[in-house]
């Protein structure tokens, strides 16, 4: 659950989000507290859209909407991650990484699939065909996303790898299983500050790093408040079907699972904005 308003970030200084709430269910909730990056228009940046996995190359061929294969002229340092999964081509790369956040990308799988299933990955292989030539496979065409069937894109467009990860920054909570007394998050009160800008290029890992908690990707202009409820047996269920109850408090993802009730009571969510020498 987001809030519906938004906060505008300047990533010069901190800001934490601190909730007060407690278990209201048979079983004590696991709860994600935190919030999520989104740029000028206040669309969601997601970790697809800023996490690079490769060294920038070329178009050697022209791409366009119809096609199933791209031609790219260096793809000796394209390596596609084992499992194969959430992997995406975008286009119109630049290597001051001010391209960020890149949306002009193909899509990491099939939408109505498991994402995890690397037989659904859209980026299906990258094949050395001649001196100076790479093709790359793609599952289907580069049409309606991230071109139109008439679109052309030239030779020398920037391209590089993409990967998708966790597009949520719980800074405040990650994991943690609620009392069911009343408990305030972060427990500790100068922790779970959110500061400065996040890359996803590192010279020691060139297949990206790992989803930073506690600072904003490239290109976030504001910000919301993230809360998210599941059951300690299945941490990673995110789509489970949930009601809202509105009473005194406000009570997120009540379901039944395994037998048992989960459900978080809300007090209290709010954004703080922090000297970052306090924090």
């Amino acid at each position: 659950m987001m809030s519906r308003g938004l906060f505008r970030v300047d990533p010069a200084k901190g800001y934490r989000v601190v909730g007060r709430m407690r278990s209201a269910g048979t079983c004590l909730s696991m709860c994600y507290l935190g919030v999520v990056s989104c740029d000028s228009e206040r669309r969601l940046i997601s970790c697809s859209d800023v996490k690079c996995i490769s060294p920038i190359t070329t178009l050697s061929r022209p791409a366009c909407g119809t096609d199933t294969r791209i031609y790219i002229a260096d793809g000796s340092q394209w390596v596609l991650p084992t499992p194969n999964t959430h992997v995406s081509v975008a286009f119109g790369a630049r290597s001051d990484l001010s391209d960020l956040p890149n949306r002009l990308r193909t899509p990491t799988g099939d939408p109505d699939k498991d994402p995890w299933d690397p037989t659904t990955t859209f980026v299906r292989g990258v094949e050395r065909v001649k001196e100076g030539e790479w093709c790359v496979s793609l599952a289907s065409h580069l049409s309606p996303t991230p071109l139109t069937p008439t679109q052309t894109l030239g030779v020398g467009t920037g391209v590089r790898l993409m990967r998708a990860g966790g597009t949520w920054h719980y800074s405040s909570a990650s994991a943690v299983r609620v009392p069911s007394t009343p408990t305030t998050y972060p427990t500790n009160p100068r922790g779970g500050v959110m500061r400065g800008v996040f890359s996803y290029t590192h010279p020691e890992r060139p297949d990206g790093v790992l989803h930073s908690n506690q600072m904003w990707y490239p290109g976030a202009v504001y910000g919301k408040g993230r809360i998210h409820c599941t059951t300690p047996v299945r941490p990673h269920l995110y789509h489970i079907p949930f009601t809202l109850i509105y009473k005194n408090s406000l009570i997120i993802a009540n379901y039944r699972q395994g037998g048992e009730d989960v459900a978080l009571e809300l007090d209290y969510v709010t954004v703080q904005e922090v000297e970052l020498g306090e924090a």
